[in-house]
């Protein structure tokens, strides 16, 4: 069963680093809610991050907060998330 709550800053804190000690650490820096970023906010520009957005919003015929997202070969899910934060129900997967 899922339950979508919204998590509180400290527990995204927590999972980050029981995620970083159980994976490694991330390869990108994500930004997240509440000002956390996955690698601590190391100041690198999300540009590529940024024109997929863009790209994506240009095409598609309806609000994102009305798409439903399969994100094949996501690595740490930075478009999973980005599209996430944008209300899409989203599924991404990574063979591990």
């Amino acid at each position: 069963m899922i339950v979508n709550r919204k998590m509180s800053k400290t527990e995204i804190e927590s999972r980050i680093c029981q995620l970083v000690t159980q994976y490694n650490r991330w390869t990108y820096d994500i930004p997240l809610p509440d000002g956390i970023w996955t690698a601590g906010n190391e100041g690198i520009p999300h540009t590529r991050l940024k024109r997929v957005m863009q790209v994506l919003c240009d095409v598609l015929d309806k609000p994102l907060s009305a798409c439903r997202i399969l994100d094949l070969g996501c690595l740490d899910g930075i478009f999973s998330i980005e599209c996430g934060m944008h209300g899409a129900d989203v599924t991404g997967i990574e063979i591990l």
